[in-house]
């Protein structure tokens, strides 16, 4: 374990303030750097400056592993347990980091109103109002529902039954799950597809 994470840590810090020096030089000023560091870089992904997620991620990180060495044998003279400290951001960039936000998703009135416009004139149209139906009545993960099979679903009792053995679950993970009260005509749209297809 202590490899990986120094593996992982010189990674992290070997750019500009530790400059791949032995951990037993560590001095708190190098953390006060490397946290100025990250917080001049950019994602590869969309060229802007990392996150307060990313950064509070990261430096979390480095102050359990700063933790976890100074009790080790060779570091516990070198490192002091309250080192770690110095990887912390502020209250406020914590704060902001940490901060919840509401997700918006489509309330069960739209789902039903978008269900209700869609084109059921042809097989292709019945089976995308099936889909978003099915996916209203079960909360099914869409990976899950793209490889379910019809012996999964039971009009009968009301349930689907995610088996791992055939189909992508969460955490690969076997379960059944119920319908949810959505409504007799949800469930109809999703029956008649169901005995449509048997």
């Amino acid at each position: 374990m202590e490899q990986r994470w120094t593996l992982s840590l010189r990674r992290c810090l070997g750019s500009r303030p530790i400059r791949f020096r032995d951990f037993k030089a560590f001095h708190f000023e190098q953390a006060i750097a490397f946290k100025k560091h990250l917080a001049e870089q950019h994602s590869k992904a969309s060229g802007e400056k990392l996150s307060k997620a990313t950064l509070h991620a990261t430096l979390a990180h480095l102050k359990r592993f700063s933790q976890w060495l100074s009790g080790q044998p060779g570091y516990k003279s070198h490192l002091r347990y309250s080192d770690a400290d110095y990887f912390k951001m502020s209250d406020k960039d914590t704060r902001v980091a940490t901060a919840r936000r509401e997700e918006n998703f489509p309330t069960m009135e739209r789902v039903k109103h978008v269900i209700s416009r869609m084109p059921n004139g042809s097989e292709i149209e019945r089976r995308n109002r099936a889909l978003v139906a099915f996916t209203s009545l079960t909360g099914a993960r869409d990976s899950a529902i793209a490889s379910m099979k019809l012996k999964h679903v039971d009009l009968a009792a009301g349930s689907v039954f995610q088996d791992v053995r055939d189909v992508n679950t969460k955490f690969s993970k076997t379960f059944v799950t119920f319908f949810f009260p959505v409504g007799d005509e949800i469930q109809q749209i999703v029956a008649e597809w169901v005995n449509y297809l048997r």
